[in-house]
């Protein structure tokens, strides 16, 4: 283990600001509107910018695990939702900083903590600085995290994976009782950031025990290692274990596991790994026209690799028996993670070639509920960043006089390969109406138009995302949600609702008479009793839509203006709202 000392410490901060600087440069023009723009694309990265002001705001007023902010009247578990590690870093932050920049300073931290993370990784595996500097750009900005980037802030967060597969092998390697607590706490904070990345770290570590029993030949030493690993891992999870079962017994999750279509929906082709993301600026409107056949989810079948990287990975492989064993271990590591994201059939620009093993995989309880056989991939892309650095490494030894071309060469081609920019951000101003209502001393939840519920699985109404980042600033109950996992009693009472029953089929394109808004105007005050409606706000691009105009004529007559902008109307409901003519 590398010694404490201030000249470590000021290494390591000087490659974590390196790697931020590449950061800027890869998410151009970010910098720029760094105060007022998040990197994602507007929609649904507002979830995730929901999921960390709700965390404080729960802390605050209740309980962070669940909330009855959404929905109303009815209360939604969060457990299953949140991705903790994130909204825990991002608690002091918000302590000093508004959401949009406690947000953007967390996404920085990530993209370069990553780096950092590779980096050392590497470097503990080759004792090579600049090509575990490479290794780190490979892991720090592969297009599968800025792919996930247009929403899944969960997914973008995968800094700890290398620092818990550091310190496990560490252990293995050398023992130590800060190695091995190191290792179950930075298992537990991948753990806290994603469900899904839990089951990854999991397989990923019974993989290794597996391979170090099998090949170390100290056999009682390793065993001995090996229940202790896993010992400690589970004893530092069991809170975090007892908060999942709580979640389950209040509904957190639904019990929805992954059907053939969907694992098939969600594989990665094979073609896509070679195919450049949308995203590049030269080669993404080939990349798009060529992928069509296949790329119908855009975050889930970016699985680009890179051709250098992927080159380096197969020169690895056919010089398998010259490798040390722990390079072996990364090697093998890859293909079975690059397998697994293929899903249950292997799939070439969107044909079907022949079935794979991931199909037994969805007879086994929690592989089941991994529904998105592509996200795998993020751990073949840690194996594959180590190999880079192995590769490089060992070309850096043979060809000495040009080791610094050899590697800045490399680091130039592989940031080329992965550029996105420039990147499309979410504009994070507020029309005025949401500062009204929350200033109105009214008491009451709002529908945010268009009226929207999805959890991944099915959708009531239209696509609405945003309404969530606007209830941060009102603090009101919002009637609608993009919460994953839902339960099922709350997604059927809001499809039986009367007027929002019919609302969401009119934004769904469904028609309606004079007939239908006379009923509704009979019952319009029983809904706003029931979910304690009492604002409503249109934005201006959506003034014109069918559902705009069927919920103005069910309210004709007991509408209040709000102080608003030209981004949004808003309106206060009378109660009891006065019949209409």
């Amino acid at each position: 283990m590398p010694p404490l000392n201030t000249k470590f410490a000021l290494r390591n901060a000087s490659i974590l600001g390196v790697y931020g600087i590449i950061t800027f440069v890869m998410t151009w023009p970010w910098i720029l509107h760094f105060t007022t723009h998040t990197p994602d694309w507007g929609g649904e990265g507002s979830v995730g910018l929901w999921g960390i002001w709700q965390f404080r705001y729960g802390l605050l007023h209740g309980s962070p695990f669940e909330t009855n902010l959404l929905l109303p009247p009815y209360k939604i578990n969060l457990v299953f939702f949140h991705s903790f590690s994130r909204a825990i870093l991002a608690l002091p932050l918000q302590s000093v900083f508004d959401l949009v920049i406690a947000n953007n300073l967390l996404t920085l931290f990530s993209f370069s903590l990553s780096g950092l993370g590779m980096w050392l990784l590497a470097y503990d595996l080759t004792g090579d600085e600049r090509a575990s500097f490479i290794a780190g750009l490979v892991y720090a900005f592969t297009p599968y995290r800025f792919a996930h980037l247009s929403g899944h802030y969960s997914l973008i967060t995968i800094e700890w994976f290398p620092f818990a597969a550091l310190y496990m092998l560490r252990y293995f390697r050398d023992g130590g009782r800060m190695e091995l607590v190191l290792a179950a706490l930075l298992a537990l904070m991948t753990s806290l950031t994603d469900v899904y990345y839990s089951l990854y770290l999991f397989t990923w570590s019974g993989l290794l025990i597996l391979f170090q029993l099998i090949v170390n030949t100290e056999r009682s030493k390793t065993r001995v290692r090996a229940v202790s690993l896993i010992g400690s891992a589970l004893l530092i999870h069991l809170p975090f274990v007892g908060l999942l079962f709580w979640g389950l017994s209040q509904g957190g999750l639904t019990n929805r596991p992954a059907g053939a279509e969907m694992l098939e929906t969600y594989s990665a082709d094979l073609a896509g790994f070679i195919t450049p993301s949308i995203q590049h600026p030269l080669f993404g409107a080939w990349a798009e026209r060529i992928s069509r056949t296949w790329n119908t989810q855009f975050a889930e079948h970016t699985v680009y690799l890179g051709m250098l990287p992927i080159l380096l990975m197969i020169i690895a492989t056919f010089m398998l028996k010259r490798w040390p064993i722990e390079t072996r271990w990364w090697i093998l590591a890859f293909w079975i993670f690059f397998l697994l994201a293929l899903g249950p059939t292997l799939h070439w620009r969107g044909h079907d070639i022949f079935p794979l093993p991931y199909q037994w995989f969805v007879e086994i309880p929690f592989f089941r509920e991994a529904r998105v056989p592509s996200r795998w991939i993020i751990m073949g892309i840690m194996s594959l960043a180590v190999i880079v650095g192995q590769v490089l490494s060992w070309a850096a030894q043979n060809w000495k006089k040009y080791s610094l071309f050899i590697n800045a060469f490399a680091g130039l081609i592989i940031l080329f390969e992965y550029l996105p920019i420039p990147l499309v951000l979410g504009d994070r101003s507020v029309p005025l109406v949401y500062q009204t209502i929350a200033q109105d001393s009214s008491d009451g939840s709002v529908l945010d138009m268009p009226f929207a519920i999805n959890d991944s699985f099915r959708s009531l109404g239209a696509w609405n995302p945003r309404a969530m980042y606007y209830q941060t600033i009102t603090a009101r109950p919002l009637i609608g949600s993009h919460i994953s996992p839902l339960p099922n009693y709350i997604f059927e009472a809001y499809v039986r609702l009367p007027i929002i029953r019919r609302l969401a089929q009119v934004e769904q394109g469904a028609s309606y008479s004079a007939e239908d808004v006379t009923y509704d105007q009979q019952i319009r005050d029983d809904l706003v009793k029931s979910i304690n409606l009492r604002f409503i706000v249109i934005p201006d691009w959506y003034a014109e839509e069918s559902g705009t105009k069927y919920i103005l004529k069910v309210f004709d007559g007991c509408l209040e203006n709000l102080r608003g902008d030209e981004k949004a109307t808003g309106y206060r409901i009378l109660s009891p709202c006065p019949l209409t003519e």
